[in-house]
């Protein structure tokens, strides 16, 4: 289940927060449009994945995947939302919040899938360790990035994002 997950998150547009780094006007409207096609993207695919939940545990002969990947799944949005704040956190250069966030991630996550195993949860422990953790990046990076996203989405600034962002994205 996660490394179904894992493989769908590549089409979210993560590759166009490098963009925002490198970008040197850096205006509302980007922020604002990588932030609403991530999230938008990773929601289309959230949804998308459960609905071919029955397929693909059909597809696997394994059963458990109809409860695993709508729960895993979650990280889709999660992970979506936190693109446009990690990539302000690095333009910063505030790497602090980014160890924060990856120490309370695991540290959390961590702590809690062994606390489930100890529990008997079995696999369980996994799936809620990993949406854990994402759930802990979305509440670390954007407090930490001081930003909002607003609705200044507009053509003019994916255009002036793309050339780099699909470059990235191909580089990924």
């Amino acid at each position: 289940a996660a490394t179904i997950v894992m493989f769908i998150s590549c089409a979210i547009p993560i590759a166009f927060g490098d963009a925002l780094v490198q970008r040197a006007d850096l205006r509302d409207d980007h922020l604002d449009t990588v932030f609403w096609a991530c999230a938008g993207f990773g929601t289309v695919l959230y949804i998308a994945l459960c609905l071919s939940t029955p397929m693909i545990a059909a597809w696997a002969e394994t059963p458990a995947l109809n409860a695993l990947l709508p729960v895993i799944g979650i990280r889709l949005i999660l992970e979506s939302l936190t693109v446009v704040p990690t990539s302000l956190v690095t333009r910063s250069v505030q790497f602090r919040f980014i160890a924060l966030r990856t120490t309370l991630a695991n540290l959390l996550g961590g702590g809690v899938c062994i606390a489930m195993v100890l529990m008997g949860s079995g696999y369980w422990a996994l799936a809620i360790s990993q949406v854990l953790s994402s759930l802990v990046s979305v509440l670390v990076m954007l407090p930490a990035a001081r930003w909002r996203p607003g609705l200044a989405v507009t053509r003019k600034a994916t255009a002036d994002l793309w050339n780099f962002g699909i470059f990235s994205a191909g580089n990924r």
